[in-house]
């Protein structure tokens, strides 16, 4: 038999708000009420393969003839219930917020909606999903500290970056100064393999970044995301091994799904407040228990003013005389990510998709990278790996020959200092 699943119209990528939300769209022919084992087949193996956490909505459309008559409302209606049924069983929890309307025959809006010039035995569905790959665990890396804005806020992260604001320096949206208790939280990214598990990679502007380390910090209170005053600085030390000069302080912007990175210009500074000897912040929660306490390591640290929260990088610009492109060539399949992880600098950078050519632009010939390819959700999570000095820019053929996450992470381990 033949199969009548067809990637019918396009793969597309666009942006809806700050995520990068992919749509695909897949023609069902039925014969009479049913789709056959084979499109059924074919379609858990989509869904599968992004996942169905990283599913945001389904919507169906049906012929134009669809409303024409009682016969055709019955058979549409029952069409469209079966497949609703079908796909819920696919992962009944998620499915509940896949669809935000009952199909009635004179409802086609919005996640039903009637095409003109299609056979009356066809279904479309269309998917839209976000790429969880990357993104989805970095909530988990999240940790959180609560304090009182009324005093001094010292925090130290679990890979010993320090932090320090002064009493009384945020203010909501519309500009109140806050004075309560906020719960502020840090992620902090040192190591290629977080960058490259968390999808936060270095680059400014098309320019490679090496990065000395990198942060997100926000704050919120009740919930409510809250700001710093405009003209409060704070105090910001990332931890090295040892400092590598040229380096600056750099703000990051999400963009595409991509953080990009701008320079601010600013140089570390000498130490500007003694960590070690700083009096500790306890919070005191209802009925007296210890919130939080710090405990101040020795390390040498990168020291920034910053002005601003969300995404903190400490990087500089990293040249070379000969450059060239790096094209690789892969499967087609959904949710696919290709970074160049470079081996001699702290640096992963993202390739820009053509169909299913990948490139990187401006690569530094003879530098020792490995290129990896990952595709699927979290639960489902193919990759591949190339390892080459970069000599020319003939293209790179690679497969997905690897499979889970653990996997993954495992080869990721010789890049984990």
């Amino acid at each position: 038999m033949k199969v009548s699943f067809i990637l019918a119209l396009c793969c597309c990528c666009c942006v809806i708000a700050t995520a990068q939300i992919r749509e695909q769209q897949i023609t069902v022919k039925y014969d009479w009420n049913e789709i056959t084992c084979s499109q059924k087949q074919n379609l858990e193996q989509f869904i599968a393969g992004i996942g169905t956490d990283a599913i945001r909505s389904i919507t169906m459309q049906i012929p134009a003839d669809a409303n024409a008559g009682a016969a055709n409302q019955s058979l549409y209606t029952a069409r469209l219930q079966r497949m609703k049924t079908y796909l819920c069983s696919l992962d009944p929890k998620a499915a509940a917020n896949w669809f935000s309307t009952e199909y009635k025959p004179d409802n086609v809006a919005p996640n039903v909606r009637s095409i003109q010039q299609q056979p009356a035995n066809t279904l479309i569905l269309t998917i839209q999903y976000e790429n969880l790959v990357a993104y989805d665990d970095l909530e988990q890396r999240k940790q959180h500290f609560r304090y009182h804005t009324a005093y001094d806020i010292n925090i130290t992260g679990e890979q010993n970056t320090l932090i320090a604001i002064a009493p009384f320096s945020f203010q909501t949206k519309s500009g109140t100064v806050v004075n309560d208790f906020i719960e502020i939280t840090l992620i902090e990214i040192y190591s290629q393999a977080d960058m490259a598990l968390y999808h936060v990679t270095t680059s400014s502007h098309g320019q490679l970044l090496e990065s000395g380390g990198m942060v997100q910090l926000k704050a919120y209170w009740n919930k409510e995301e809250i700001y710093l005053i405009p003209g409060v600085n704070y105090i910001i030390k990332l931890p090295t091994k040892q400092q590598v000069p040229g380096m600056q302080l750099f703000y990051g912007a999400k963009t595409n799904n991509q953080i990009d990175w701008t320079a601010t210009g600013q140089t570390p500074q000498a130490d500007l407040f003694d960590i070690e000897s700083s009096e500790v912040n306890y919070m005191q929660a209802e009925g007296g228990e210890k919130m939080y306490e710090t405990e101040y390591s020795t390390a040498n640290y990168y020291v920034f003013a910053a002005a601003k929260l969300n995404w903190i990088n400490c990087d500089h610009f990293y040249d070379a005389p000969y450059k060239t492109n790096v094209q690789v060539l892969v499967p087609k399949t959904p949710n696919m990510t290709v970074m160049l992880i470079y081996k001699n600098i702290k640096s992963v950078v993202e390739a820009s998709q053509t169909g299913s050519t990948y490139s990187f632009e401006n690569v530094p010939v003879g530098e020792a990278v490995s290129i990896v390819a990952i595709s699927g959700s979290k639960k489902n999570i193919q990759y591949g790996v190339v390892d080459l000095n970069v000599r020319d820019d003939k293209p790179i053929a690679m497969d997905l020959s690897g499979s889970g996450l653990d996997n993954l992470k495992n080869y990721l381990k010789a890049y984990s200092n």
